[in-house]
């Protein structure tokens, strides 16, 4: 009897007797029926937020920063600065006489005087000849600008007279001074060489820096 009463209850009819042992049942099934909700409420809880208390995880980007590295390369230009030199042009040349007379002791010789700051060689000497009645001329100048070379020869010339008796009878001097003018810059060597009598030889030669050569012969 009191189990056919059960089986009643959980289709939903309600008897009076054994109202005790009913409501027993009731209880029973009403716990466990709770339970069961809530067993469900917190794993629906656990999947939806991930923590029990419906908090949602506060979880941060842990992910490890990429360091960047820049290569720089630096290429150095190196610029080479070349400075052409001045190589000087010959713009004027001259020969004069200084004087004409008999030689004495002194022998015969040359100097030569660079003058850069107004670009001129100055060439002075004495040429030895037959007799007084000589001048001087200028004879073959060669200037090789781009070795900074000159070579110069002064020749003596016997002047015109009306007579053999107009010139002293003894062995002539010739004194002169020649010039040599340049657009900028002096040669770096000169060499002198005289002319006289049908013989030429070098009388002399200097260098640029070396200041007046002299040579006496």
């Amino acid at each position: 009897m009191r189990i056919t009463q059960i089986a009643i209850f959980a289709y939903g009819t309600s008897f009076t007797m054994g109202t005790e042992v009913i409501d027993m049942q009731r209880r029973t099934i009403l716990k466990q029926a709770g339970a069961a909700m809530t067993v469900g409420a917190l794993a629906g809880c656990l999947s939806d937020g991930g923590s029990p208390g419906g908090a949602p995880d506060d979880t941060k980007d842990k992910s490890t920063p990429t360091e960047e590295t820049t290569t720089e390369t630096t290429t150095d230009e190196t610029t080479e600065d070349t400075t052409t030199e001045s190589k000087p042009s010959l713009q004027n040349r001259s020969v004069e006489i200084v004087n004409a007379g008999c030689a004495d002791e002194k022998s015969e010789g040359a100097s030569v005087e660079f003058n850069e700051s107004e670009s001129t060689v100055v060439v002075t000497g004495t040429i030895r000849t037959s007799d007084p009645c000589y001048v001087p001329k200028l004879g073959n100048v060669n200037y090789d600008r781009e070795s900074g070379t000159m070579d110069i020869t002064i020749r003596a010339k016997k002047k015109e007279t009306e007579g053999a008796s107009a010139c002293q009878q003894c062995i002539g001097a010739i004194e002169y001074e020649s010039e040599f003018a340049f657009d900028s810059g002096v040669p770096t060597s000169v060499s002198v060489s005289h002319e006289s009598q049908g013989e030429t030889k070098e009388i002399t030669s200097a260098g640029h820096g070396s200041g007046e050569a002299t040579e006496e012969t």
